[in-house]
């Protein structure tokens, strides 16, 4: 019985977290980023998140 519960109960609290995170990313952050300074200033980071992404992969290539 345990496993079963354990098996169940960590899938199901996932699910609920992501669906979480998904309401309140649209119910907050959305709005938020709706000006176009704001749209400019997440595109820059994303930028930046994408190029140092990039330079992890180049130095540690066998790692996942």
């Amino acid at each position: 019985m345990f496993n079963f519960i354990e098996s169940a109960l960590f899938p199901s609290l996932g699910s609920l977290g992501l669906l979480l995170l998904g309401w309140v990313v649209q119910k907050y952050l959305v709005p938020f980023l709706s000006t176009d300074r704001k749209k400019k200033l997440a595109e820059h980071i994303l930028l930046i998140a994408d190029d140092v992404t990039d330079y992890f992969v180049l130095k540690y290539p066998t790692s996942n």
